[in-house]
This record gives C-alpha cells, structure tokens and sequence, in this order.
C-alpha cells in the first residue's frame, strides 16, 4: 500500500475558491465591456438630426447584467418597453405596420464583432489577474 500525503491543499482550495469567485465578476465585466462596444458602434450608426439637441445616438440603453436559464446577458439598444423619450429608437430598429424597419443595432453588432470578442476577453483577462 502506498500512502501519498499532500501539504498545502487548504491553501490551494482557497485559491480555488478565489478564482470562483471572480469567475463571476469577470463574467460581468466583459459583457459590460462588450456591450460598451455596441453601443459606441450603435451611435455612429444611429439617426441623428442637424439641431443642437440629444439624440437616439446618445441615449442608446445599456441594461445591467440579467441571466435567464443559468445563461448571463445585457441588453443593447432600445427595448421594447422602453418608454422614455428616445422610444421611437424601437420603430426604427424593428419597423411597424407601417413603416419599414431601418436597423442599425444589428448592423453595429455585426460589424463591431471582433472588437466585441477582444474588449470582453481583455476585460476577463484583467479582472482574473
């Protein structure tokens, strides 16, 4: 019979459980820095008038992290509910009876997608270090 005797195993799983625990936080993180790309792409993309005033482009909505199903996300752009005074960012984007749709949440994601990729995983990266 062998016997096999191992020192520091405490030590290793609190560690373990450190990295457990940032697991999440850099989940959170990098959706946040990957939203953040949308976002900037989706306001250049966005309706914007010649007067000095707001506009959609600079009122695009970020939610805060969400999970549904185990599954962690954040939600860019208008919102279907969404009531405040940018809500006709909605038609635009998803069109109605009577109007054509005029997209451009969709376009600024799939054009901003290796931007995306590299913001989120830089954002791990850091918070796990």
């Amino acid at each position: 019979m062998v016997s096999i005797q191992l020192e520091g195993m405490d030590e290793i799983r609190r560690m373990l459980e450190g990295l457990a625990e940032k697991k999440g936080k850099a989940e959170n993180k990098g959706l946040r820095a990957g939203a953040l790309v949308v976002k900037s792409a989706a306001a250049v993309r966005a309706p914007r008038s010649a007067s000095q005033k707001e506009h959609l482009a600079d009122n695009i909505i970020v939610s805060n992290v969400q999970t549904e199903n185990g599954q962690k996300y954040i939600l860019v752009g208008p919102q279907r509910g969404d009531n405040n005074k940018f809500f006709y960012g909605k038609f635009l984007e998803f069109g109605t009876s009577k109007r054509t749709a005029h997209p451009f949440m969709g376009p600024a994601m799939a054009e901003s997608t290796v931007q995306l990729v590299q913001a989120m995983a830089e954002a791990v990266r850091r918070e796990i270090r």
